[in-house]
């Protein structure tokens, strides 16, 4: 029981940073937004208008306010289940992160792809949910699905080459 108190400690915890980056994030947007405001060349109109484009549907799901099940109807995960696999990315995997507060970062990639994969959607209608353009919402999939790709190649080829070398492989 002990244990896993702990790990929802640490699941909380986890959570309570993200908001809180989320909340410095938002503070930066709207100052960029209203910089932004006034350097926009006219004849260039953006599809979303919105400051915080899929910041705000991030935000909302991994909140630590927001109920789990918000999560989980959207990438059939839970929360720290969620959490773990956004470790596990950040340490074992190439996902590219910026360190522009108002950059894609990998939590909301991960929810792309995965909102994509689970529910079956189109990427128009992921466009539209997250507030990016097709052609962003297609380069953050395959750059999941490629970084997951290849992890899966890794620990196939580990596996084979113990089964080689232990001679099961006969």
């Amino acid at each position: 029981m002990e244990d896993s108190d702990d790990e929802h400690d640490d699941h909380r915890s986890k959570r309570l940073l993200l908001c809180q980056h989320y909340q410095l994030a938002t503070q930066f947007a709207l100052q960029s937004v209203a910089q932004s405001i006034v350097s926009v060349p006219s004849g260039i109109r953006s599809m979303y208008t919105g400051p915080f484009r899929g910041m705000n549907l991030t935000i909302d799901l991994l909140d630590m306010d927001a109920h789990e099940q918000r999560l989980k109807n959207m990438t059939r995960m839970k929360p720290g289940t969620f959490l773990d696999l956004i470790d596990w990315l950040r340490n074992y995997t190439n996902i590219k992160e910026s360190k522009d507060l108002l950059a894609i970062h990998i939590e909301q990639k991960l929810l792309i792809f995965l909102y994509i994969t689970t529910q079956g959607v189109a990427y128009r209608n992921t466009a539209e949910m997250f507030h990016h353009s097709t052609d962003t919402i297609s380069k953050i999939f395959h750059e999941v699905l490629s970084q997951h790709y290849a992890s899966y190649m890794s620990a196939l080829f580990i596996c084979l080459l113990v089964k080689w070398n232990t001679a099961e492989w006969l």
